[in-house]
């Protein structure tokens, strides 16, 4: 039986896409979960113009991805913290780097744009990896200044 999925189902399909799937896997799971709806020669026209409207998107996400990227690795921030020597007493996290970035430059990032979390903690000169969008990222240069206790 021929489906256009309205979600994304893992390992079975994505959302827009047309497959052939078995009737009682579509009569059983997809259907009464409202997850795809059998195709017409309608739906598939109606499929393929979001697809592109997707695509469209996409590039264009892309594109200010781009220009931001670009922003973010012109930036030299500098972040003040209370340190001993060349350790830092509180590590600097994504939500202070966030609120400089955005104080600084005028960007707004969240903390899912900083993978596997952030937590500096030594005095210097760092280089901070910020996922902007699929399969683009930015360097950013962080440089940690120790201020007296």
């Amino acid at each position: 039986m021929k489906v256009i999925f309205l979600e994304n189902v893992k390992g079975v399909g994505r959302r827009g896409e047309v497959k052939n799937v078995a009737d009682g896997y579509y009569q059983n799971y997809l259907l009464p979960k409202k997850l795809s709806k059998i195709d017409t020669n309608e739906d598939v026209k109606q499929a393929e113009v979001k697809k592109q409207k997707e695509v469209i998107e996409k590039e264009r996400l892309k594109d200010e991805a781009s220009a931001v990227k670009d922003r973010l690795e012109a930036l030299d921030l500098e972040i003040k913290g209370k340190a001993q020597g060349t350790k830092l007493y509180a590590s600097i996290t994504a939500d202070e780097l966030i609120k400089n970035i955005v104080d600084k430059a005028k960007i707004r990032l969240e903390k899912s744009n900083f993978p596997g979390g952030l937590h500096l903690k030594d005095v210097g000169s760092h280089t901070v990896e910020v996922k902007l969008a699929e399969g683009l990222k930015a360097s950013l240069k962080v440089k940690i200044i120790a201020s007296p206790v």
